[in-house]
């Protein structure tokens, strides 16, 4: 077996790369046009297989997808919103109304959502995480569009961070199951306290966080598990 045909045997993957370098296509010595098709091929079909997108944006879900919407807007300048199909019909996406102060709303898409030069889509849901909702974004697109769809949702998660609906808003606590007149903040002590995001917690706003708070003076008070969004001016 000659050395060009043993190399040709063993090779078992080879990567095929796209550069602004050249416009030649680089072939090894050891390999003839037959099999660079063959690689080139399989490129091909592994760039346009379909997978499924998972990508968290940690943040208030309508606060988060209003962020998705303008980093849409922001690199193709529109919001694509289409019906999601299901057993009984497709679903229309909606427009979701939400209290930014006591006194202002703002319309906050919702939906199956299509991106300009990209086949497939991406869909907003929400999951807990750590006890808290959090906006995930999910779909199908091809493969060889996946990173463009990262980059989306990494400028998205850039825009909740700088950009929150609730910055330099008030907020409002709600204890349930206390006696008023009883009630002192100063008795119960946090054993977690976040005021801003952190290395640990990725909040894409900052966010106060009270979890499970022990009484440290009597009448005993009922545990309190609760999160809220605060911006600070």
């Amino acid at each position: 077996m000659t050395t060009k045909a043993l190399k040709k045997q063993q090779r078992k993957d080879v990567a095929v790369v796209n550069t602004d370098k050249t416009a030649q296509i680089l072939l090894p010595e050891s390999m003839d046009i037959p099999e660079a098709i063959k690689w080139l091929r399989r490129r091909h079909e592994e760039l346009e297989r379909e997978v499924a997108i998972n990508e968290p944006i940690h943040g208030y879900p309508p606060d988060a997808m209003h962020a998705l919407a303008l980093a849409m807007q922001t690199k193709y300048g529109w919001t694509n919103l289409v019906p999601t199909p299901g057993f009984f019909g497709p679903t229309p996406p909606a427009m979701m109304g939400i209290a930014i102060s006591a006194t202002e709303t703002i319309q906050v898409p919702w939906g199956r959502m299509l991106i300009p030069g990209i086949t497939g889509h991406i869909q907003p849901g929400i999951d807990i995480v750590e006890g808290q909702p959090i906006l995930r974004v999910g779909g199908i697109v091809k493969r060889k569009h996946e990173k463009e769809v990262a980059a989306l949702v990494a400028m998205a998660r850039d825009i909740l961070k700088s950009n929150s609906l609730y910055q330099g808003k008030a907020l409002r606590i709600q204890f349930p199951d206390y006696d008023a007149e009883n009630f002192n903040l100063r008795d119960f002590e946090p054993r977690s306290w976040i005021s801003r995001p952190s290395s640990r917690r990725n909040w894409s706003s900052p966010t106060i966080c009270w979890s499970r708070w022990r009484p440290t003076s009597s009448p005993p008070l009922s545990t309190v598990t609760t999160a809220v969004p605060l911006a600070f001016p």
